[in-house]
Order: structure tokens, then sequence, then C-alpha cells
């Protein structure tokens, strides 16, 4: 008798075991698939298109070496990486509960992200993100096509996938500001004004054969190693920071010119940057009469052709902005 009442028991539980498990996969008719956000074939998306209900959206356009923002700047690899990284591995963690369901659409609908994925030109998902759930290891997505959300993980990982999906394009934005091949290169000038001798122009257009001038326009003896070095610099010149106040700008490019690069490309079209002071407050302990004086460290720098403006390092492993006398020939 007893026996009978617990297989009773035992059957009444795995019925409803059961019961939960079939809520859980199948709800309004419709058969969960694990994977029904996943795009296997990462290599092969080539757009991304971001939206949220302010109205800001980010066009993500893959190109040959990189990604591409609003058909303009370049992409930081590792917000695209991240991105790319969700698609190919998140999974459903189970639907939404029905009793949360109302407000999650809610949600959605008010404060979501539209997500839009292609493959080879053609869009192949459109799904919808969400904030996270209340332990924050689950991220609300909805499918489109589909009535029903989801929370949505990455297997493995802890956390949840909102902050990748970003509408800000000026996140977005790869820190390099411009990019020229030696072979780009014609002729090129730095001036340091405040500093003039130590200024020099380069006549890049001979690879074989590179001449460095100093100020005066007099020959200087350096090395084609150290020219060819240097020229390889300015594949990637990068901004410290980009600043988008307008204000800010206009009044930083009213001030005396602190550099200046001017590059001569061999299709004949011009590039300049311009370079000027940041003002670094510094301490009575400073010894200083002025304790407003130029940050040692850094730069504005101003594209006058795109209006790219931000703040440059001059101790970037890549500072285009070396003094004549890096450049002299080792004595033998």
């Amino acid at each position: 008798m007893k026996k009978n009442l617990v297989y009773g028991i035992v059957f009444i539980a795995l019925c409803g075991i059961a019961w939960f498990l079939v809520q859980k996969n199948s709800r309004s008719g419709m058969k969960i698939d694990r994977k029904m956000f996943q795009v296997a074939d990462t290599a092969s998306i080539n757009r991304l298109f971001l939206a949220d209900r302010t109205g800001k959206m980010v066009d993500l356009v893959r190109e040959k070496n990189y990604w591409r923002l609003n058909k303009s700047y370049r992409v930081r690899p590792d917000a695209v990486n991240a991105v790319l990284q969700a698609l190919g591995s998140m999974e459903v963690f189970s639907p939404v509960p029905t009793s949360g369901t109302e407000s999650i659409m809610k949600q959605l609908a008010a404060s979501g992200k539209k997500l839009e994925v292609y493959q080879k030109g053609v869009k192949v998902k459109t799904i919808y993100i969400g904030g996270p759930t209340s332990n924050t290891e689950g991220t609300y997505m909805l499918l489109e096509g589909e009535d029903l959300p989801m929370i949505v993980n990455v297997p493995g990982w802890q956390g949840y996938l909102t902050p990748r999906f970003f509408t800000n394009k000026e996140d977005w934005r790869e820190n390099i500001f411009a990019s020229f091949l030696p072979s780009d290169i014609s002729n090129l000038s730095i001036e340091h004004l405040t500093e003039p001798e130590r200024g020099y122009k380069i006549d890049a257009s001979d690879l074989n054969a590179i001449k460095i001038f100093d100020q005066k326009g007099k020959p200087f003896a350096s090395t084609q190693k150290a020219l060819q070095d240097y020229l390889k610099r300015f594949k990637e010149i990068r901004a410290d920071a980009f600043e988008y106040n307008t204000t800010t700008r206009d009044s930083v490019i009213k001030l005396p010119l602190l550099h200046k690069l001017t590059l001569n490309q061999k299709n004949g079209k011009p590039f300049e940057i311009n370079f000027y002071r940041v003002k670094y407050k510094g301490t009575p302990t400073d010894k200083v009469d002025d304790l407003e004086y130029t940050d040692p460290n850094r730069a504005w720098f101003y594209v006058p052709s795109t209006k790219d403006f931000g703040s440059y390092q001059y101790g970037s492993t890549g500072n285009i902005l070396l003094p004549i006398n890096l450049f002299t020939k080792p004595t033998q």
C-alpha cells in the first residue's frame, strides 16, 4: 500500500515536470529552437544595422580589412567582434514566463534596440534587444516574426548582452583618423612652430632613396631605415580621444599653432593636421610663476579637410611629431 502511494507521488511529480517542460518549450504552439537567435557563420556577416527608439542609428559595413561606420569612419575591432561573438554563440535560456511577457513586450517596444543582420548583402535576421534579467545573467530578446520574447545568454559566460549593442556612433569609432601607406606619400613636412629648428621636410617620391632636409632646406644626414620606419607610422595616425564639442573646437583652433603636418600624396591630394597647445593646470609645488602651461604629453589636433578634432598623445608608439635630431645618422 505504502509502495503504491510512493509510486503514485513520483508519477504525479513526473507528470508535473513534464507539463512544465512542455510549457517551457512550447507556448502558443511554438517549439523553442535554442539557437534561434544565432548566426552560425559570422564570417559571412557583412553588415550590421542598429537603431534605437530615440532615432540613433549605426550602419556597420564590412570592408576588406576592417568595418566602416555610416559610410565614414573605421569601426573599433573590439566592439564589432563583441557583437559577432555574441551572434555566433548566444542561445535561448528560456522563454519569458507568462506573468512577465506583457511587461517585457512593453519594455522592448519602449526602449529596445533593433538589430538587422546581413550575410552577403541579404538580411537574415532582425532581433529586438531589451535589458537584463533581474540576476543580470540573461538578456530579453525578441526575434522578428515571433510573438514570444526570450531570455538569451551565452553559455559559459556570465553577464547580459545589452551593452554590446550600443547606438552612439561616436563610441563605435576607431581612434585612427588618417591612414597613408609609404607608397601613397610624395612628400611631407613637420613644423614645430615654437622650436622651428626641430622641423624638417621629407621627399618620399622614391622609396629607395628617401631624402630629409632641415627647415632651411639643407640635406640632413640620416639612414634609409630610419626614414622608412618613420613613414610606416603614417599607416595609422591615431587620436588619444576625439572631442565632439564644437565650442571647444572653435575656441582651440583660434590659438597659435604648436605643430603642423603638411603631406602631399602621389595622387595629388594634400592633407594637413594642425596641432595646438593643451593647457595644463599645475599646482603650487610646480614652482612656476604661471600655473597654467602647455601639457608636455598631449596636444589638440584638427584636420581641416574632415573637421576631425581631439587630443593627440606624444608618447604613443606611432607618434609622427618626431624632432629632426631623432633621424641623425649614427657615427661610425
